[in-house]
């Protein structure tokens, strides 16, 4: 049973603010990140606003996704300094198209 736990634990540790991550991971490149033309993603609060896209997008796993919003709250208001910073130097990390 401890076991089981721990191996739970551990992997919704890892999943912890997903989202957040992969749009810092990104950097100023946008072409490392996966934009939808449908929908715009500031860096500042990146995290919480991939997840969105996510949720409103035809996407497969979205209860992951459900999962991963508060923790990716989380880790974005952690590093709002950062994306602040990123986001007045090189913009949003995906723009919408019409």
């Amino acid at each position: 049973m401890f076991i089981r736990h721990l191996i739970t634990s551990s992997i919704l540790l890892a999943l912890s603010g997903c989202s957040t991550f992969a749009t810092i991971a990104a950097g100023s490149n946008r072409e490392k990140f996966d934009c939808d033309e449908k929908y715009t993603i500031p860096r500042v609060y990146s995290g919480v606003f991939n997840d969105i896209r996510f949720l409103r997008g035809n996407y497969p796993d979205q209860d992951v996704v459900v999962l991963d919003f508060p923790f990716s709250l989380v880790a974005d208001t952690i590093v709002l300094p950062y994306t602040a910073y990123t986001q007045a130097a090189y913009g949003n990390l995906c723009e919408k198209k019409n």
